[in-house]
């Protein structure tokens, strides 16, 4: 990302009291996003990171329910290519319920919980972890 800088300077309207000096009286830093034209979500699976790729111009039509379907489908051909993790049972992409944060951020995971909303609150490089129906730890005491 570059950073592109505008100076801004004091000027008056009318002609005898216009000043104009050589020192900006505030600079506006903004971000050149010509070079980010996409955002990458990451899903981990076993310390493994699956990227999928979200266009800027599509990130206000996309949803959280294309995000789920996405991202089963790139664990599907992760795991088709991966055949030590193909052996875990517990693994199958058909039972992914929902996504979630790895940071355990609860705006974004209620969210994603919401099937219809858009994806464009979604930082780039933020990195979800897939949840299974039928898989339970029982613990021991």
């Amino acid at each position: 990302m570059k950073l592109k800088k505008e100076n801004f300077s004091m000027y008056s309207p009318s002609k005898s009291t216009r000043s104009e000096s050589n020192y900006p009286i505030f600079e506006k830093v903004t971000l050149d996003q010509s070079f980010d034209c996409e955002k990458t979500v990451f899903v981990q699976i076993q310390n493994r990171k699956i990227p999928i790729k979200i266009e800027k111009t599509e990130e206000d039509s996309l949803t959280c329910g294309w995000l789920l379907s996405e991202a089963i489908r790139k664990i599907s051909d992760f795991l088709e290519k991966e055949k030590d993790l193909k052996s875990m049972k517990f693994l199958d992409p058909r039972k992914i319920i929902l996504l979630e944060t790895r940071d355990k951020i609860l705006g974004i995971d209620y969210f994603l919980s919401c099937f219809e909303e858009k994806l464009s609150y979604m930082k780039d490089g933020t990195v979800l972890i897939p949840r299974f129906s039928g898989f339970f730890f029982i613990l021991k005491s």
